[in-house]
């Protein structure tokens, strides 16, 4: 049984990272975002910024996605993305931090939902304050990277070279746990 835990910053490259291990190593994937997002659709919001404004008053929401990733973990051979997915998930196998700047989040964010660069930044520091409920609701400090084996700066290298970095790092967990 495999379990890999990918969490970071928006436009990081989580889920990009996220669904290629999860092909390459054939284990299953879930995105807590995605799931998020399917709430959001349930409660009939397509503006994700008041969807976010929504959840702040109605916590018990965080807590049904952070349980749901719990579940999925107990499953095991997957690779689970989310923003605190590494906070939630307390035993993997390995976790990840991707981290990135905000200008170069912004910039992959503007190019993927194909908005204006501006819009696109200031969307992206909106969302990042919305870190500070996992303290006031948890006590998880999105900023502490104490719960993962690794913390990558996904802006140094291409986000094809930040998958082999991490591909490898996997394929050299998985040789060892055969040992």
């Amino acid at each position: 049984m495999v379990l890999i835990v990918i969490s970071g910053s928006a436009g990081a490259g989580k889920t990009t990272v996220a669904k290629h291990l999860a092909e390459k190593f054939k284990l299953r994937y879930f995105s807590a975002g995605n799931y998020f997002r399917e709430l959001a659709k349930k409660h009939g919001f397509e503006d994700f910024i008041k969807w976010h404004e929504y959840v702040e008053k109605h916590p018990e929401i965080d807590r049904k996605v952070d349980n749901r990733v719990k579940r999925e973990a107990r499953k095991g051979n997957v690779v689970i993305e989310g923003w605190i997915a590494g906070h939630v998930v307390k035993k993997a196998d390995l976790k990840i931090f991707l981290r990135v700047p905000l200008k170069v989040a912004a910039k992959r964010i503007a190019e993927r939902e194909r908005v204006p660069l501006k819009k696109a930044l200031e969307h992206t520091k909106r969302r990042e304050r919305y870190t500070k409920r996992y303290l006031k609701e948890y006590g998880i400090d999105f900023n502490d990277l104490s719960p993962y084996h690794v913390v990558m700066d996904t802006s140094i290298w291409d986000m094809e070279e930040n998958k082999k970095i991490i591909e490898y790092i996997v394929k050299t967990l998985l040789r060892r746990d055969k040992k």
